[in-house]
């Protein structure tokens, strides 16, 4: 991982610079907008390159606070957003880490991306679930089912075909099961049946009919995740 910057973009920042600097233009430029510019060219250049970019890291590199950071993260975003940033990938790549509270099947998960994390709670309170709050801003904690509404698209039709149906029906006889979660997410055979299914079946029933599922792409990685914990 290379920590040098490249001569583009040392010649980026000086234009940038140079644009709210010169041309009768000097000192217009407020301290805190100025701080961001150059926060967000530090930023992408750790992002671009694969560096660490928790706020830890960043907090000890700098100087500042790890509260510091994270509004300047969040400064960042919004005023000069990454080509790269994809929430959905960095909620995945959090999974890893993922503990679940087998008496809820609530799960628990850091969030290390303060905008990751802004974006999840937008899109779980847009879709009508919510999140607990706690003292720790980078802990996520949510319904088991609500992974089914941020993972699965307009195209995960296909995940529940016919063929997956037949297959789940096939093992639930094999295996003897008499299980309503289950009994109720064949019946009820969508996104919103396999929301259900998640909330209320045990692990290790969620961990069998997982693996009989053909997800794709972020999915695929996320239900993986999700699956060693039982």
């Amino acid at each position: 991982m290379d920590t040098a910057y490249t001569s583009a973009e040392k010649e980026r920042l000086f234009d940038l610079i140079a644009k709210n600097y010169f041309d009768r233009n000097f000192g217009s430029m407020s301290k805190a907008d100025f701080e961001t510019l150059i926060f967000s060219e530090y930023l992408e250049h750790r992002l671009n390159n694969g560096l660490p970019y928790d706020d830890y890291i960043i907090s000890k590199e700098l100087g500042l606070t790890q509260d510091r950071i994270r509004k300047l993260k969040e400064r960042k975003e919004l005023k000069y957003p990454w080509a790269g940033f994809d929430w959905k990938e960095i909620f995945v790549r959090s999974l890893e880490n993922v503990k679940l509270d087998k008496s809820d099947n609530y799960i628990k998960v850091i969030i290390q991306d303060v905008n990751a994390m802004n974006e999840i709670r937008n899109y779980v309170e847009s879709n009508g679930w919510y999140d607990e709050t706690s003292l720790n801003k980078k802990l996520l904690r949510l319904p088991l089912g609500c992974l089914a509404d941020i993972l699965l698209d307009e195209k995960s039709e296909l995940v529940f075909s016919k063929e997956t149906k037949d297959r789940i029906k096939k093992w639930e006889k094999d295996s003897h099961r008499d299980d309503p979660s289950l009994s109720n997410f064949i019946k009820d055979f969508t996104k919103d049946g396999f929301k259900s299914f998640l909330s209320n079946a045990t692990g290790e029933l969620i961990k069998s009919v997982v693996s009989l599922i053909p997800f794709g792409g972020i999915a695929a990685a996320a239900f993986e995740s999700i699956s060693k914990l039982f």
